[in-house]
């Protein structure tokens, strides 16, 4: 079908008075059209710092993408200028923000709000769009008079998706699009995304906690740590527990409730991530994890490939000889 996005060995820092935050590193990751990625893994990953790069907007004067590429349907969007990037935001790419209290103007009307991206890229017959794309994501047509404090917080979700699809992107980032939702709004919202999706064959990277929504939403899985992505595969390879995976990915799914087994407490991840101002040495999980060996705290693993394409960042598997050694 053709590649959609690629990021090619991306490192993006923030700028403070006292050290550089490093939020992305070397990160390298691909979404073909029409396809789904989850990008999962603790607060602090740098998920949404590769979201804002994707979409240029990191903060000006802070934010900086000094390495990498990142290419939209072969253009390079990292060396754009400004005026090409506000083309093709809301047009080729689109983002749902995950607070839709501070993604809203609270002194705009929701339909002004909605025609606003409309106008920008004079799309013809506002009015009958911005009717047509509330009843898309469950909302009466007659309520675009109204302001954002007037609906509740699972509607002012919708309404945040509505302007990010008004234009039918071919590629929408959502992050974290259901935090502080209910349950029932939550599947709601995730079986709205995952229809619109189809119908437009959008290509969708869902920035996530969540592994079960993941499961339910994505073709593929990226889990991302300290910067980096440590292990990416389709959805199959990385939920299925016969194969080998990042003792991270292995962390994760132990937090998870198995109804399969009697277990009277789930098994937490110990210890906290790293500073991103001051990142371990070797390998950005070595600290924490249970299968740590000499080599990861002084050097960095490389990825290794299963003949499917299945990435694990970890010397487990590029040094077995070591790792059994060890044992």
């Amino acid at each position: 079908m053709g590649k959609m996005l690629e990021i090619k060995d991306l490192y993006v820092k923030y700028r403070t008075i006292y050290k550089d935050v490093l939020a992305v590193n070397g990160v390298s990751i691909s979404l073909e059209k029409g396809e789904s990625l989850g990008l999962v893994g603790e607060t602090g990953a740098g998920k949404t710092t590769l979201a804002l790069t994707i979409m240029g907007i990191l903060p000006k004067g802070v934010g900086e993408a000094y390495r990498g590429e990142v290419l939209v349907k072969g253009e390079d969007f990292l060396n754009a200028s400004e005026r090409r990037l506000r083309k093709a935001r809301g047009k080729e790419m689109s983002m749902i923000f995950q607070d839709p209290m501070t993604a809203l103007n609270p002194v705009m009307t929701v339909g002004d709000q909605i025609a606003e991206v409309l106008k920008l890229h004079e799309v013809e017959h506002v009015d009958s769009r911005v009717d047509e794309i509330l009843q898309l994501v469950g909302i009466e047509p007659a309520r675009k008079i109204c302001y954002p404090h007037q609906f509740s917080g699972g509607m002012k979700q919708r309404i945040v998706i509505a302007i990010a699809l008004a234009c039918e992107p071919e590629l929408l980032i959502a992050d974290e699009p259901t935090t502080a939702l209910d349950v029932t709004i939550q599947a709601q919202i995730l079986s709205m995304i995952d229809d619109i999706q189809k119908r437009f064959k959008t290509s969708l990277i869902l920035i996530t906690h969540d592994l079960g929504i993941v499961a339910e939403s994505c073709d593929k899985v990226a889990v991302m740590y300290a910067g980096e992505i440590l292990e990416f595969g389709t959805l199959e390879q990385v939920f299925d527990k016969s194969r080998p995976h990042h003792p991270y990915t292995v962390g994760l799914f132990g937090c998870i409730p198995d109804l399969s087994t009697d277990k009277p407490r789930l098994e937490p991840i110990k210890g906290m991530p790293p500073d991103p101002s001051d990142l371990p040495l070797g390998c950005c999980f070595s600290p924490r994890c249970k299968d740590c060996m000499g080599k990861c705290a002084q050097d960095k693993p490389g990825n290794y490939m299963t003949p499917d394409g299945h990435m694990i960042k970890c010397h487990l598997f590029t040094d077995p000889g070591e790792a059994a050694e060890s044992e």
